[in-house]
């Protein structure tokens, strides 16, 4: 959260944007998670048998108490990426 807002990029592309206190205050109350493979199926269309779902993630880039810009965020997955780090997870101590 900064000046007041939180704000949610997907790909660098500001998707989100909510003000605290307004008439959706959206700040947290209490510990989020991170969390991949939510489907929500779309009944009306879906006329049973298998689904298949397509799932491409890079990088996931969390940083606790701090604000980041887009860029900023991106560099410190690229750094991950150019050392050849795939995988780390440090949320539980968040």
């Amino acid at each position: 959260m900064s000046d007041g807002h939180v704000r949610y990029y997907i790909d660098g592309a500001l998707v989100a944007d909510h003000d605290r206190g307004g008439p959706f205050d959206v700040y947290p109350r209490q510990d989020m998670s991170l969390n991949f493979n939510q489907w929500f199926i779309d009944l009306t269309r879906h006329s049973g048998g298998t689904s298949t779902y397509l799932e491409q993630v890079d990088w996931v880039y969390y940083a606790n108490n701090e604000v980041l810009t887009p860029e900023a965020a991106a560099e410190r997955a690229a750094s991950y990426r150019s050392s050849g780090v795939r995988f780390t997870d440090n949320l539980a101590g968040c």
